[in-house]
């Protein structure tokens, strides 16, 4: 074009000049991987496990009670662990753990430390807003998420709440082959505010960001996140959708909520790993791994998580149908009843000659 149109809103000619959207001038793709850690000898972290599809990835499960105004905490396997009501002076009650069943011999096997963690943080001195708010931006996300499929009913934990999955998810731009080198001659001139010194840093330094998840679409399938670095989850920052700019200034101290917004969206920088380059393919998957921008998160088992960049297309994860089949067969659903008014009052001592079964029931 030699000359613009003239500017006529809404009436022909309209603007001849088109937007293009960022791109990466080489095939690339967004990379998302449930995550396990892999533990050395001495049990610290030793970096990032890719889950297979044979490997459980959830380390914890969250069920609402809402009969109670609580949540119900389980191991990955499904055994109940700990429920933490609303209330009391603290605004949360901690019930004792594995009640009301019998403990495991060996409890550090059948809970994870991350469950650990987080059951510690929201049940210590001021953990009573920290559950508030974890509470009720569950409660509004599930709000928002497809419904349980018409399977779920066959399970006891129904008639109490819809399960959420706590897992770590890595996340990586890969590129298909080595970045591109120039072939202007002479070389141009170092791009401004990049420091480069070899031929593959320049693409290797951009970032580009992505999101996780989007509350406004009806496939959403995410709660929160927590960010997780070298195995280490920080607990005191929940990424969430279901909070506003401006609660920020106005939230109550030890509440973790921070809103998902684009200025502080994650970014990735495109890497890539030469297979030739390692001598077995174990290897070279661990390579990859450690590439990865890893995320504690809360996620509905039955939606799949989604992602975002500007540059490619939507990428998206789901756990397998197996995970959550096992796990809910084993899940045992219970809440509180009472006070119960009698007809007359309670023994005051166990008769064990009378012991309790449908004759004997007040």
């Amino acid at each position: 074009l030699t000359e613009a149109d003239p500017q006529q809103p809404g009436s022909y000619p309209l603007c001849p000049y088109v937007q293009l959207t960022p791109a990466i001038n080489q095939p690339a793709r967004l990379n998302a991987h449930f995550v396990t850690p892999k533990l050395a000898t001495d049990a610290a972290f030793a970096g990032w496990h890719l889950a297979d599809d044979w490997d459980q990835p959830v380390w914890g499960w969250v069920i609402v009670n809402f009969a109670d105004y609580g949540l119900q905490f389980f191991t990955s396997e499904g055994q109940f662990y700990v429920e933490l009501p609303l209330g009391g002076p603290t605004s949360a009650i901690t019930s004792p753990r594995w009640q009301p069943f019998n403990p495991p011999s060996q409890p550090s096997k059948f809970v994870s430390p991350q469950l650990s963690q987080l059951v510690q943080r929201l049940s210590d001195r001021n953990g009573g807003v920290y559950l508030r708010s974890f509470f009720q931006k569950i409660t509004s996300a599930i709000e928002t998420m497809p419904h349980a499929p018409p399977d779920y009913a066959a399970y006891a934990t129904s008639i109490v709440g819809k399960p959420l999955a706590l897992v770590e998810v890595g996340f990586s731009l890969e590129l298909a082959h080595a970045p591109l080198r120039s072939q202007i001659v002479p070389s141009p001139p170092e791009p401004l505010g990049l420091a480069v010194s070899t031929e593959r840093e320049p693409l290797l330094s951009y970032k580009f960001p992505i999101k996780i998840g989007d509350a406004e679409r009806p496939f959403h399938g995410v709660v929160g996140f927590f960010d997780n670095i070298d195995g280490v989850t920080d607990w005191e920052k929940l990424h969430t959708y279901f909070t506003s700019r401006s609660l920020v200034a106005t939230r109550e101290e030890g509440d973790p909520c921070v809103p998902i917004l684009p200025e502080n969206f994650d970014t990735l920088s495109p890497f890539h790993t030469a297979p030739d380059e390692f001598t077995s393919s174990a290897d070279y998957v661990a390579a990859k791994a450690e590439r990865l921008l890893v995320k504690t998160m809360l996620i509905d088992p039955y939606t799949p998580l989604h992602v975002y960049t500007p540059i490619l297309p939507i990428t998206f994860l789901q756990l397998p149908a197996w995970t959550v089949q096992r796990a809910l067969e084993k899940m045992s659903a219970f809440f509180r009843l009472g006070p119960v008014l009698l007809t007359k009052d309670v023994p005051a001592r166990y008769d064990p000659s009378n012991p309790l079964d449908t004759e004997t029931w007040m």
